[in-house]
């Protein structure tokens, strides 16, 4: 007894005016015109088995079609998802690179000639006795002179320690990037198995 003949595997492609052609596996690689007028240009074989199949099924087309937007709104999804831990990750990267360079540019060291001058300066207010000493302060108060100003070395160090904090913040910022990133390379990872 003969085997018995399939009939070939018929896909359906659609043209530019949204009318769907159907065609065979046979017609891959080919021109065929449609009904609007135009030329549609039949993909590969390979090409045209991400196609729809014209099985008669014209149920399983809508399934197809929605399982097809719902996997490219998860790329993009992966996609934005992807952006944001590189932008946060660059983002960060910069915040700590600017900024730990900035404090390691500042003066680390009190300059020993500030310390030998306040060392003289402690050395004299020592020997004032302490009524005199108060009351040249209330006077200097008074008189809008006795305005505190933190000398140079104070100043860089608060600026230093400013700096590096701000450098860790960016440092944790670059993490949350690398965490984004790694969550985004994961899901796509877990759609391709």
């Amino acid at each position: 007894m003969p085997p018995a003949a399939s009939s070939p595997t018929l896909y359906r492609v659609p043209c530019q005016c949204g009318k769907e052609l159907t065609v065979s596996a046979g017609q891959a690689g080919s021109q065929i015109p449609c009904e609007c007028g135009a030329i549609v240009d039949i993909p590969t074989i390979r090409e045209l088995r991400r196609f729809a199949q014209a099985t008669g099924d014209a149920s399983a087309a809508p399934g197809r079609k929605k399982a097809e937007l719902q996997a490219s709104q998860e790329d993009y999804a992966r996609t934005a998802l992807a952006l944001v831990g590189a932008g946060l990750l660059l983002l960060g990267l910069v915040i700590f690179g600017s900024l730990f360079l900035f404090q390691r540019s500042l003066p680390q060291e009190v300059n020993p000639q500030f310390t030998k001058w306040v060392e003289m300066q402690r050395e004299q207010m020592s020997k004032i006795p302490e009524d005199l000493l108060w009351g040249e302060w209330v006077t200097a108060r008074d008189r809008g002179l006795g305005e505190h100003h933190p000398f140079d070395e104070v100043v860089n160090k608060e600026r230093a320690q400013g700096a590096l904090i701000g450098a860790y913040v960016g440092l944790a910022v670059s993490t949350v990037g690398v965490v984004v990133l790694a969550i985004a390379f994961m899901k796509r990872r877990r759609t391709a198995v």
